[in-house]
């Protein structure tokens, strides 16, 4: 039962991080989603501090 509960909360926890980078992809235009995905990447990497 807990690996069952450990697994889940991994999976749903995975596609929570990607969720901001794939709504990145549909928001913004071709050319500029490496710069906007990566100064999403760095907000997140300031949040952890």
């Amino acid at each position: 039962m807990g690996t069952v509960a450990f697994l889940s909360l991994a999976a749903a926890l995975g596609a929570g991080s990607g969720a901001p980078f794939a709504l990145v992809a549909q928001a913004t235009p071709a050319g500029q989603v490496g710069a906007v995905t990566g100064v999403v990447g760095a907000a997140a990497s300031c949040h952890r501090c």
